[in-house]
This record gives C-alpha cells, structure tokens and sequence, in this order.
C-alpha cells in the first residue's frame, strides 16, 4: 500500500469512500478465447432487476484461461499533451492484435489531486515513480499489482477523463456493460471490485502491448525494464514543432474566446514552452549519447513526418518495434493520409512576431529545433513567403523513425 506524506488514516479512509460511491458498479465479463468475444456473465441468483449494487462472482476459468502466458513485445509511446503521441497511438489502436493503453496514469494523478483537494495540501505519494512504472509495465505481463488496483479502478470508470473509451478493446466491453446495464450513470458499469481482472483479461487476449502516456518526465523511469524477465520493450519518444505545440496548447486553452486574433508573448509563457524544450531534448537521443539499455531499443519520431505520410511512418514505426502490420491498420492509415496540418503551419499566423522570438530565443528551444530539423524564422518575411520551409530532414546521428 501506498503512503501520503502527513495524510490522516482518517482522511485517506475518506478519500477513496468518496471515490468508491463515484465509481458505478455493473457487471464482470469474461472473453472467450476460442471466439476471441466478449461474453458478459449473467448476474445471477434472486436479483432479477440486475441490481447494480450487485456484486457476482466470476465463473470458473477454462482451461484456455489458465494456460502458460506467453510475454508480449512492449512499446512505450512518449510523448506531451499536443505533440501528437495520441495521433501516432491510434496506429497500434486499430491493431486487434494489440492491447493499447491510453494514459493509465491519469487516475494516479487524479487520485493524488484530489487527496491534496480535500486535505489542502500539495503532497505526492511517496512512490510515485515506482507506482507510475508499475502501471506503465501492467501489460507487459498482464498483471495488476495489489497497490495499483484503485488507480486503474479511478481510471475505468471516472466520467471526467473516460480514457477507457480511448482503447478500441475497452471500448467495446465498456459498451458491452452499458448495454447490460443501460440504467447505470457510468459509461462503464463494470463492478469496481473487478476492472483490474478485467483490464488483465483483456490484455491476456492480445498479442501485444502499447501503453502511450504524457506523464513520463524522464525516460530514466523506463530504465527498469531493462530488468523485466522476458520482456522485448521499444521506446518511441513522439515530439513537434514547440511553435506547433504551443499554438495546439493555446487553440484549446482559448477555444471559447473568439475575439483573439493572434496569441502573445504572455500567453506563450502560460504555455510551457521551456519545460516542453527541456523534456524533448532531454529526453532525445544521438548516436553518439544513447546509452546501452535503449540500444536499438529506442527512437524519435517527429510528429510532422507521421502528418506528412502516415502510411510511410506506420511502415516505418512497425518495422522498429517488430510487429507484423494488420490489415485492418493499414486501412486506417490509407483512409487518414489527407494532412490534418495546415500547409503554412498554423503557428506562423495565430502567434504574433514576439511570441515566436520567445520560443526561437529560448536556449531548450533552440537546442531542440537544432537537433531535430526545425528552421527559425530569421524575419516577419519568412511567415509569409512561399520559398521558406520551417522543416528540414533529421539530422543523421539523430536516433529517429524518419
């Protein structure tokens, strides 16, 4: 179990009382393996208006359930909020042979925010670091450690994030649940006693595991999978343009607010721009820096190239990690090869000439567009000429998927 620093037992009993009567309960679902289908168990006995404080037992496993687990290849996929980690993810997303997990540790995060909510503090777990691997390496071996149950639990069924809907395989028991259980305010009526088992049930039914997350702020936290028995992990580090991702964090902070013309100065610093510089280059890899445990085990890939030709990319991407490519991924990718970037990139006319220069000026920054291709504007001429290109090719002694 975990500890918060100078938290109250009382208040902590509190605390997850109030998570507890948030969290909808519904239903346990068993997947057969054989028809690779999601069965839901009936609730049985006497509670013939299928009560969803019901709580029912899991019927007894098969034999397919029980047999010798086979360990996965893993990927990590990191990246920041706007950088396009969540783009790149749907190519393993729309792999059925892939369990994807979409960014397991926000119920972490949002169990400690909201903790500090109720007690006025501002402390972390303690084990914060070892907590956020154990989530990150839940599907290596498909297994929900004891002191990371109530996160996943947070994670499934809160209605704020529903980051369950952003995995095809949850999604659909999810939907499942709802439809047994259409009378329940959650989206994903699953009793809480049971998402751990579920989330490792679904896990088991796939090939493969990817787990694409934000929260990493460095890569040294992966380190211990290098110590992982069996396990076959590949890094992917996602990153953009900083001028794209500042103007992608502004777009959304100021969505309701239509009376801005061009974002300033200010509000470029509101956007993080220096730990966004910092965390990509930090985090970054040469030829000639990466160390032995990410040899051949890790890779950059530049959002724009994905935009440019996803096709290319999803070829290039399953290549590094080693998996086979399903038709039905490719049929995404061909149905999504229109660039959703606009041709003279959106930053050059929604930031105004300072807030381009605080970015271009800053030391993480310009080490950054150094490093991985992307030109600075030398005048107010650049933004509007048709010769000036903000992007080059990664240099050659970057580790990239380029």
């Amino acid at each position: 179990m975990f500890l918060l620093r100078r938290f109250r037992p009382r208040r902590i009993c509190v605390f997850f009382t109030v998570v507890g009567l948030l969290l909808a309960t519904g239903i346990v679902i068993r997947l057969d393996r054989e028809t690779n289908e999601h069965t839901l168990i009936d609730l049985s006995g006497d509670d013939t208006e299928r009560n969803e404080q019901f709580t029912p037992t899991v019927s007894a496993t098969t034999d397919t359930a029980t047999e010798a687990y086979s360990p996965k290849k893993v990927v990590v996929l990191m990246s920041l909020s706007k950088c396009g980690g969540s783009s790149v993810g749907e190519l393993f997303n729309q792999n059925p042979d892939v369990f994807y997990f979409f960014e397991p540790l926000w119920g972490l995060e949002y169990a400690i925010k909201k903790a500090n909510q109720e007690n006025g503090t501002k402390d972390r777990i303690d084990d914060y670091q070892r907590l956020s691997f154990r989530l990150v390496n839940s599907g290596s071996h498909c297994n929900v450690s004891d002191d990371s149950r109530i996160f996943l639990t947070v994670y499934m069924k809160n209605t704020i994030f529903s980051g369950a809907y952003r995995s095809e395989s949850m999604r659909k028991v999810c939907e499942l649940a709802k439809k047994q259980l259409p009378q329940s305010e959650s989206r994903c009526p699953i009793n809480d006693m049971k998402v751990p088992d579920v989330i490792e049930q679904l896990c088991t039914e796939k090939s493969y595991y990817v787990v694409k997350v934000i929260r990493i702020q460095n890569i040294m936290m992966l380190r211990q999978l290098a110590f992982e028995e069996d396990v076959d992990y590949k890094i992917v580090q996602v990153i953009r343009d900083p001028r794209s991702v500042v103007t992608s964090r502004l777009k959304a902070k100021y969505a309701s607010n239509s009376s801005i013309e061009q974002y300033t100065e200010a509000q470029v610093r509101e956007a993080g721009h220096q730990y966004l510089c910092r965390w990509m280059f930090d985090n970054a890899k040469t030829h000639d820096t990466i160390t032995p445990w990410l040899e051949n085990r890790f890779a950059t890939l530049r959002f724009e190239d994905f935009v440019a030709n996803r096709v290319t990319t999803a070829e290039r991407l399953y290549q590094f990690v080693g998996f086979p490519q399903h038709k039905k991924m490719l049929n995404w990718s061909n149905g999504h090869t229109q660039s959703s970037l606009q041709s003279n990139d959106p930053w050059k006319t929604l930031l105004d000439w300072d807030a381009i220069r605080l970015i271009q000026s800053d030391p993480a920054c310009q080490k950054v567009m150094k490093l991985f291709g992307y030109v600075p504007a030398t005048g107010k001429s650049d933004l509007s000429s048709d010769g000036w290109s903000s992007l080059m090719p990664v240099p050659a002694n970057v580790v990239a998927i380029s």
